[in-house]
């Protein structure tokens, strides 16, 4: 193996992904795992993590372990970690990926769903970090990683998804902060920004819309339209760029959002296309 390809080897490493068992944490676990990383993945779920950690195994030939936690309650985060680094001898990379969504409009928007939004997209993700850094630092090196979403930076294409996109915002800002902070003890904080990937979340979003089968399909065409390759994502598109963020071949990128979109942040707008 050459040297370039040695830099993005995670051997040795401990690794922890909430929302693994499914979507896009699924491929993200699953490309850390064969870069050679020992990988925890958490979830609510806890039958269905079992199912995903076989799978993964069977697919990587890696080491998947599995721990079931609810990130709304505000205990979870610090419990998580500590069982992730005694059952794996400690913690080298956090990928942050659990999330949830809800359909709720600015003037319409319940106290239930803006305490699930954020205490699970942010608030988890800020205790999360409090609770892993320590040994990270101790150890001088560590790879925070959240996963946002281009909600944050085009929210007029997201009506609906205002308390979504808050809480991803703040995610932005929270990594910039972190890794000034964390920087000096060889710890890198960044964000990965998916944009529209078909995932069960968002089949389950869409479906709160009550919309026909020609609307839905309509709607799905549309969205693939006002991306650069004209069309939604597959969740293992993420991969690539989390192993950037997570191995050696990313130690010098910090505070920032890598953008996986097809190109939706340039294009905003249908592409008209020659020969259609």
């Amino acid at each position: 193996m050459s040297k370039l390809m040695n830099r993005f080897q995670l051997d040795g490493r401990r690794a922890l992904v909430t929302g693994g068992g499914t979507g896009i944490g699924y491929s993200l676990a699953k490309i850390l795992a064969e870069a050679g990383a020992t990988v925890t993945i958490a979830a609510r779920n806890e039958k269905r993590l079992k199912q995903s950690a076989e799978q993964l195994e069977s697919e990587t030939g890696g080491r998947i372990l599995t721990e079931a936690f609810d990130l709304a309650q505000r205990s979870e985060p610090a419990r998580l970690i500590a069982t992730a680094q005694k059952n794996m001898g400690g913690l080298d990379i956090l990928v942050g990926n659990a999330g949830t969504e809800a359909m709720e409009f600015v003037d319409q928007i319940s106290d239930a769903a803006y305490d699930q939004i954020i205490n699970v997209n942010l608030t988890a993700n800020v205790f999360l970090t409090r609770a892993a850094v320590p040994a990270m630092k101790e150890q001088g090196w560590g790879r925070i990683i959240f996963i946002t979403s281009t909600t944050a930076m085009i929210a007029s294409k997201h009506v609906g998804h205002s308390i979504y996109s808050t809480s991803k915002s703040a995610l932005h800002g929270f990594a910039k902060v972190a890794a000034v902070e964390l920087g000096m003890n060889g710890i890198t904080v960044n964000c990965l920004a998916p944009g529209i990937t078909m995932t069960e979340m968002v089949q389950a979003t869409i479906g709160q819309l009550g919309m026909n089968s020609e609307q839905e399909q309509a709607f799905l065409d549309y969205n693939g339209a006002v991306t650069a390759v004209n069309r939604w994502a597959e969740p293992g598109e993420m991969a690539g760029a989390l192993l950037l963020l997570a191995s050696d071949a990313g130690s010098y990128i910090t505070g920032e959002t890598l953008v996986v979109d097809g190109g939706q942040t340039v294009v905003m707008d249908p592409v008209v296309r020659p020969g259609t």
